[in-house]
């Protein structure tokens, strides 16, 4: 296993690795905030996809394959999205997770800190122990909140961090998923992301 600091969307893996739940609303997977927001909006198809898999197989691990890199693969880490998540959980579904990526042949697979951020598990203490003997050099972990520094949001005046989302251009990100400032802020991360993405596909000749 690999740790990187920095924004996991400027990856060059194969997969990137989803934290969800497996809350199901009109036919989709709910994925309100953090990675799974962005994931959710960076491909639509994405909630209805991994909801048809959990009523099919259950809430385990789930690859989604586009057409381009980077693939998703949901990490379930809750039994529900209103709970806590489940240390027991996290870790069946990282070996879930391994099993996987070894049956379809990825050579390099990004994840987040499992459930690792404000109000999670603390990593060196609860997680990083259990799923660095499963995870080999393949896998690299994504610390994205290595920068925090706690301000006021000038909305809502909840905390927020500053993740150095942008490479060159820190942007404040609240924790509350209703800050239009952290709204606003993942608007023009996932804008960056596309521009990036057409200008590699551009080069290919794509």
């Amino acid at each position: 296993m690999k740790e990187k600091q920095g924004y996991i969307w400027y990856t060059d893996a194969d997969v990137i690795c989803i934290p969800t739940s497996d809350r199901i609303k009109n036919a989709e997977l709910v994925m309100e905030s953090g990675l799974a927001l962005e994931a959710k909006e960076s491909d639509s198809n994405l909630p209805h996809y991994l909801a048809h898999h959990i009523v099919d197989r259950g809430n385990v691990p789930c690859l989604f394959a586009r057409d381009g890199k980077p693939h998703f693969c949901s990490l379930p880490v809750k039994f529900n999205y209103d709970r806590k998540p489940s240390i027991g959980l996290i870790v069946q579904s990282v070996k879930l997770m391994v099993a996987l990526m070894n049956r379809h042949n990825f050579k390099k697979i990004a994840l987040p800190r499992p459930e690792c951020g404000a109000y999670g598990f603390d990593w060196e203490r609860d997680i990083e122990p259990l799923i660095e003997p499963i995870l080999d050099d393949r896998f690299v972990v994504y610390n994205m909140t290595s920068c925090v520094k706690k301000v006021h949001c000038p909305v809502n005046l909840s905390h927020c961090c500053d993740v150095c989302r942008l490479r060159d251009n820190c942007e404040y990100v609240c924790t509350d998923s209703n800050c239009k400032v952290r709204k606003d802020a993942e608007r023009k991360v996932l804008d960056v992301f596309y521009r990036n993405q057409d200008i590699m596909r551009k080069k290919d000749g794509i």
